[in-house]
């Protein structure tokens, strides 16, 4: 028995197993649900496009489509000063005032979270930039631009922000679900894999996972007719927010917390600490937890965190051409799980991972 099934296997044991979801079954079915009803969109989209421009325009159609929105969200990012900014801010708050001393700033991990941040901005951006435009193609060949039309009564900014809500409830159960069906939960454990956590930690994301949960937090406002400004500055928000509950800052942002998910909960969240499993699934608002009954009632530690598979491909060199390799074997690893079915039960989170493999990365 692998170290991941006996892993779960304990998992699978009520008794031991950390469940604060109050009906898992229900949630699960919901969850299930709900990725098969964005799949299916998704299916219709591609019908839709077809009938509409006929197979033989369907390649110039892509390319009209794809191409011009990858490379401007592309350049949205990179070339963002402000973004830039954030992180020099966080990376110097996370200096000061550190979760885990031992996480020093240019640590392995941080190398590691450096080369998929690059590698994903090519990658990753373009690719949901890519497939949102295809998504917001095919939703106008089929509705006509149909949507809820609730900014007269709301505003713009009322919109962006009712929709930001939603999207960010459904990316809750999306993060609910990658760690509750077992086949998701391979291409979100490459995520959880950082021992080192960092100002970048949130750049290391599988691509099957990104286009996943973009499609799923895409309904909310092509359905509210969110204008793409709003979204695109919602969108970038939420990234630097993203940054900044995984940096290595100790905060809980005090009362701020019933509202926001901290780093320090979102800590609890990577956690090799069993008592910390199936807890804090926020990704922006916490009352989502808090609704579901998911919020753990620890708020001021700051435990290790990394995933209790031994056959993970962690890097082990500073070395340009290794950390690329590195990228590629995490990116591959988990199609070899899904194919080996080596895990029998993903009903939670991360497990821990030797203590001297731990320190080792940090180094």
């Amino acid at each position: 028995m692998t170290v991941i099934e006996s892993r779960y296997e304990t998992l699978s044991d009520p008794e031991r197993s950390h469940r604060s979801v109050a009906q898992p079954n229900q949630l699960s079915t919901l969850a299930s649900a709900t990725v098969a009803f964005c799949l299916a969109g998704l299916l219709g989209v591609w019908v839709a496009i077809f009938l509409q421009v006929g197979p033989r325009a369907v390649p110039t159609f892509l390319k009209a489509a794809v191409v011009t929105s990858a490379f401007d969200s592309w350049l949205a990012l990179v070339f963002n000063p402000f973004y830039w900014g954030v992180l020099v801010v966080l990376a110097i708050v996370q200096c000061l005032w550190p979760a885990q001393r031992r996480e020093r700033m240019l640590s392995r991990g941080f190398v590691e979270d450096a080369t998929w941040f690059f590698a994903s901005t090519v990658f990753s951006v373009s690719v949901v930039a890519g497939l949102l435009s295809i998504l917001h193609a095919g939703f106008l060949f089929v509705s006509g631009g149909w949507s809820l039309s609730l900014t007269p009564w709301l505003g713009v900014w009322g919109v962006a922000m009712l929709a930001f809500v939603l999207s960010d409830g459904l990316a809750w159960l999306s993060h609910w679900t990658h760690h509750h069906v077992p086949r998701l939960w391979y291409f979100h454990a490459v995520h959880h894999s950082q021992t080192s956590m960092n100002v970048l930690s949130d750049s290391r994301q599988h691509i099957v996972e990104t286009l996943i949960s973009a499609t799923i937090v895409y309904i909310p406002g092509v359905m509210l007719g969110l204008s793409s400004p709003q979204a695109m500055k919602l969108a970038f928000g939420a990234v630097c927010f993203s940054a900044f509950i995984h940096s290595n800052i100790r905060t809980n942002l005090g009362p701020l917390r019933f509202l926001f998910i901290s780093p320090q909960a979102h800590r609890v969240h990577h956690s090799v600490e069993e008592a910390h499993f199936n807890s804090n699934y926020g990704t922006v608002f916490s009352f989502w937890d808090a609704l579901f009954r998911t919020r753990h009632a620890d708020q001021r530690s700051y435990p290790e965190t990394g995933i209790a598979d031994d056959a993970f491909p962690h890097g082990n060199s500073r070395n340009p051409l290794a950390l690329v390799s590195m990228w590629g074997r995490q990116t591959l690893y988990p199609f070899g799980l899904v194919v080996s079915k080596r895990v029998n039960y993903a009903g939670n989170t991360v497990g821990a991972a030797p203590s001297a493999e731990l320190n080792e990365h940090a180094q």
